[in-house]
């Protein structure tokens, strides 16, 4: 347990800045930006309560969405969409692979098994992005 608020505790702390100013349709949001970086990242949560699916009848779902702005690709600024989008998928996939695990209890999203759980769909902007 100490070792993980001594975790929290420096990932915290490489935040230079955060705002928790809600988005007018989300449930919750935040915008980050990282210390000595041009880097600035909006993420709004939306929740509803859905009908789950039969093979998951006792799980809630989470759908992670990234995007980038034009400026803010790694593979540089401008033009090239389908490069952007397939760089979206990519970070998504990592984000929905490598946190969501650690970070959400599927199973603490059920409200009433087989009738009702929450969807949460995450969606991450990101303004600009310095690499």
């Amino acid at each position: 347990a100490a070792a993980a608020a001594a975790a929290a505790t420096a990932n915290t702390a490489a935040v230079s800045s955060a705002s928790t100013a809600p988005l007018v349709l989300s449930n919750g949001s935040s915008r980050l930006s990282l210390p000595g970086s041009d880097t600035d990242v909006l993420c709004s949560v939306r929740a509803e309560l859905v009908v789950p699916s039969a093979e998951r009848s006792g799980e809630g779902v989470v759908e992670m969405n990234v995007d980038l702005l034009p400026s803010a690709s790694s593979r540089g600024g401008g033009g090239d969409n389908r490069r952007r989008r397939t760089e979206e998928m990519e970070i998504a996939a990592a984000l929905t692979n490598l946190l969501l695990p650690h970070v959400v209890d599927r199973s603490a999203l059920c409200v009433i098994p087989g009738k009702y759980v929450w969807r949460l769909a995450v969606d991450v902007l990101v303004l600009t992005c310095d690499g």
